[in-house]
């Protein structure tokens, strides 16, 4: 089992190898924890370390890559597009203090979004994601500006 130590999220390869190796999951429909949001936990405020993000995102593809998964490659472009680079991009466009600091991390996301592959982004009810995800591709300022205006509701 492989854990990567300093990094946040690290629980996600966690879970995928766990999950991946068992014979048996079992779902129970009892809550058996909750989460606690501190105001100085990874959610509640800006932390550069958000781009972990994609190193976990990398170890899972290659923990996983030999596992019999169905639909392994629609799940790890969710994994990816819909989970991980919409995670970093919205948490520093939303919490950095400012773009400045924002901006080096939209720009690493946007150096991997794909033209290709945001037509196929979409998340719950909200306005097409592929859309607001092309934003942060044409330029990280006009992403920024979106999500800061509009992403408070």
């Amino acid at each position: 089992m492989e854990h990567p130590t300093g990094l946040i999220y690290e629980d996600i390869v966690v879970s995928v190898q766990t999950l991946g190796k068992s014979k048996i999951v079992r779902l129970m429909p009892d809550t058996l924890y909750a989460y606690m949001y501190r105001e100085a936990g990874i959610s509640t405020r800006f932390n550069p370390k958000i781009v972990d993000l994609f190193a976990i995102v990398d170890r899972v593809e290659r923990l996983t890559a030999s596992m019999p998964i169905p639909n392994y490659r629609r799940l790890l472009f969710r994994l990816k597009y819909i989970y991980a680079y919409r995670t970093i991009a919205f948490q520093a466009a939303m919490k950095a203090p400012t773009y400045g600091s924002a901006k080096p991390i939209l720009r690493s996301v946007s150096e991997k979004l794909r033209m290709a592959h945001l037509l196929g982004m979409y998340s719950d009810s909200r306005p097409k994601l592929s859309i607001v995800m092309a934003m942060l591709k044409i330029h990280p300022w006009i992403f920024y500006c979106f999500v800061r205006r509009f992403g408070q509701r």
